[in-house]
């Protein structure tokens, strides 16, 4: 129902730029970029949750407390 952003690609970054001295740039730049995507999907899902009333929820079968919980995750977190 969520969408991960980008976690596989942070971490290939990461392995694939160990064995340069320029790779670890590489590798936080990617990670940064994963950062504010899911921090972007996260903003997205918040404003479209406050639009759903306890009915709907319901009916998709999720608390607000469940929505709340992944909607205010750090973006850190997949």
């Amino acid at each position: 129902m969520f969408e991960q952003v980008g976690r596989s690609e942070c971490e290939a970054s990461m392995r694939a730029g160990s064995s340069r001295d320029i790779g670890w740039i590489v590798a936080i730049g990617s990670c940064l970029k994963t950062w504010r995507e899911r921090r972007a999907v996260r903003r997205r899902l918040r404003e479209d949750l406050a639009r759903l009333d306890e009915r709907m929820l319901r009916d998709i079968g999720v608390s607000r407390r469940e929505l709340l919980e992944v909607a205010y995750r750090p973006f850190w977190c997949p």
